[in-house]
């Protein structure tokens, strides 16, 4: 179970006895949790549901009896649903923790919990209950409200008593944040007003049955709702929103005038998970205007405009236990602004975003058809540049803005700030690298991130095919980093290559060839393991035209013992063009051949990691070896040697003894240990 909290969002509490309502509130979940079935307590004790339901879940009750009123409670407050005989079957009640509902029949009840009336679901974790109400009597009926006092910090409670049930009379029974109870008694069905109350009391009231207590009604912390901020603006405001935040807000405007809420940047988890809703009106249970989380949890641009005669707006909010604004898991923080809209907006659209790939920078084409009643307005960026002034209906131009920037752009009415519109977020298109035949391949590098997306788009001048070459480079399991290239100028022609081993691979000698004059070549990667983190190779890789053949060649290592040193042999059965230079990336010289033989590249320390190329005029068609290396030269003789070593941390070493005779050759540990854990010798 997990400890009560107070229930602050609500300014109107009630026992909800209905079986209509509008249909937009009347929710069905999919999801049943706890899978068994829970039973109340038939003598009325609190009976515990889950210490944890989501409010996308519905937990199923069984042990019901005809005719008798269950009260459900989500700790924290949560829209709730109740159905009998079937998970979506008929609707008993509908409305906001606590609920109570009256059972037609023996038939088990589903409930759903919610986070408002429009049925929307968020992965948050309270406790629920359920609890069997007026066991062997008739339970009183009553609605409460709290009537807030914003000008003098206070609040009072009006119980409306709409019926005594069995009792010959009822009684008011009440505590201030746990303090000496406050009674009624002898009373009837009336209106009856407690308090006044300090805002933020928490009060617990209890409708008393005058014949069988238990048969009583309880309303658990009761409090006063916001005081809305009123005014007409323009007036900015910021959240940095915490884990299981609860948070509600009214703004009422102070004129003739709707009022405008727009928020100008903010996040919040994409998931879904933490809920979002802004009402029209000055209560919680009013009509929502929006609720979500904005463009992939991007609130940039949200705007919400009131339609009610109080001219109010109220934002609620919940969150759950992690992934929030405070701890680091969402950023940027909310930024809002609130006014009268005392204007008509204007009409803006946007045409062409236009790249220099020159200039490497980009521009935007606005057009604005009407200007409202603004008189003077601009549009503006968040790249740093002036903005743009708007002289009245016409086209304008936006930039130049750096090529690879995302770019924000707003009409800013500085006649009346209200009316001011976001328009929308903007990159730049696409840059091609031209290939020229006859010219040197264009030879490139990239060493990739975490969680980076990188394009590349290569046109040929002409209309000859083209190639792409990679000499090195790895990259991880296609599960998690991903490489593809395609025939052509985007990702909708033919894939030519798609990395879909699930398993790191070496990209040395991928060569793939295009059927027309372009290539177009994409990667991902996720958070963890890359080329940046220095665990993956450098990725180096030519394209041009493939206007020439490959060389053919195979490698063997050769040792030089005497001289602790080897060469790696390098026979080229076909050159592939008049000359050719063998290269090493082991320190030794290089060398030109102009036909086919066996050549000697080296000498090289044993133990080092070598690759050898056999590189031609057009990269393209160079051919190189994998990475050799030397085996360990053994120690001839028939001894008997003695050694002793001692072994470090991180060690991968071979040690090879050959006899001289034609004996075998024994080996004999006189004395040493090994760790068991992880180190093996064989």
């Amino acid at each position: 179970m997990t400890t009560r909290r107070p229930l602050r969002s609500l300014t109107t509490l009630f026992v909800f006895i209905a079986l209509s309502g509008a249909a937009s509130a009347q929710c069905t979940n999919g999801a049943q949790y706890p899978s068994s079935l829970i039973t109340p307590s038939p003598t009325g004790l609190l009976t515990p549901i889950e210490g944890c339901n989501w409010q996308s879940e519905y937990s199923a009750i069984t042990g019901v009896a005809a005719g008798v009123s269950y009260e459900f409670t989500y700790e924290g407050g949560a829209w709730v649903t109740v159905r009998q005989g079937a998970v979506n079957g008929a609707v008993l009640g509908f409305g906001p923790s606590p609920l109570t509902v009256v059972a037609l029949s023996a038939a088990n009840l589903y409930v759903h919990w919610n986070v408002d009336s429009l049925c929307a679901t968020a992965q948050l974790c309270h406790a629920t209950t359920v609890q069997r109400l007026g066991v062997g009597c008739i339970l009183p009926q009553a609605l409460v409200a709290t009537l807030d006092d914003c000008q003098d910090g206070q609040f009072t409670l009006e119980v409306d008593v709409l019926s005594t049930g069995d009792a010959s009379s009822i009684g008011l029974s009440w505590t201030v944040n746990g303090g000496t109870p406050n009674t009624l008694s002898g009373l009837q069905i009336g209106t009856y007003v407690l308090g006044p109350f300090a805002n933020d009391g928490l009060v617990d009231l209890t409708v008393v049955h005058a014949e069988n207590t238990a048969c009583s009604l309880s309303f658990l912390d009761l409090t006063n709702g916001p005081c809305a901020i009123q005014g007409c603006g323009p007036e900015t405001y910021t959240y940095c929103y915490p884990n299981s935040a609860n948070y509600t807000q009214s703004y009422q405007g102070t004129s003739v005038w709707p009022l405008q809420l727009v928020f100008n940047s903010g996040e919040v988890s994409a998931s879904g998970n933490d809920a979002l809703t802004i009402h029209d009106g000055l209560l919680p249970t009013d009509p929502v205007l929006f609720s979500g989380v904005g463009n992939a949890g991007d609130l940039t641009g949200v705007t919400v405009l009131s339609t009610n005669p109080d001219h109010a707006l109220t934002v609620r909010f919940t969150s759950n236990t992690s992934f929030s604004c405070v701890d680091g898991g969402v950023t940027p923080p909310w930024n809002y602004t609130v006014a009268c809209l005392d204007c008509e907006p204007a009409t803006v659209t946007t045409g062409a975003v236009t790249t220099d790939c020159d200039a490497q920078s980009f521009t935007v084409q606005v057009e604005v058809t009407d200007m409202g009643t603004s008189t003077s307005a601009a549009i503006s960026n968040n790249a740093g540049l002036p903005p743009t002034e708007v002289t009245g209906v016409g086209t304008y131009v936006a930039g130049p803005f750096q090529v690879g920037a995302t770019v924000n752009l707003g009409f800013v009415d500085t006649t009346s700030l209200a009316c001011s519109i976001f328009i929308g977020e903007f990159t730049n298109t696409f840059c091609p690298i031209d290939v020229t035949c006859g010219e040197p391949a264009i030879a490139q590098s990239y060493c990739y991130e975490d969680s980076d997306s990188q394009e590349w788009l290569y046109q040929n001048t002409g209309p000859e095919s083209l190639a792409i070459l990679f000499s090195s480079g790895s990259i991880e399991s296609s599960m998690y980093d991903h490489i593809t290239i395609y025939d052509g100028a985007n990702d909708t022609a033919p894939v030519l290559y798609d990395h879909v081993l699930n398993t790191t691979i070496q990209l040395a000698g991928l060569l793939v060839t295009s059927t027309g004059p372009s290539l177009y070549m994409t990667m991902s990667s996720d958070n963890s393991i890359s080329c940046a983190s220095n665990q993956l190779a450098l990725w180096n890789w030519t394209v041009g035209c493939l206007d020439c053949e490959q060389p053919e060649a195979s490698y063997a290592v050769e040792l030089d013992c005497d001289n602790n040193q080897f060469f790696i042999t390098t026979e080229i059965t076909f050159l592939g063009s008049d000359s050719a230079t063998i290269t090493n990336d082991g320190g030794a010289p290089q060398f030109v051949v102009t036909g086919p033989g066996t050549y000697d590249v080296g000498p090289f320390a044993l133990g080092t990691d070598v690759q050898v190329n056999v590189e031609v005029p057009n990269a393209l068609c160079q051919v190189g070896s994998a990475v050799l290396t030397s085996a360990p030269c053994p120690l001839v003789g028939c001894g008997p040697f003695e050694f002793t070593y001692c072994y470090t941390n991180n060690l991968d070493t071979t040690i090879v003894y050959q006899s001289s005779s034609t004996y075998p050759i024994a080996l004999l540990f006189n004395s040493g240990t090994i760790d068991t854990f992880g180190d093996i010798i064989e």
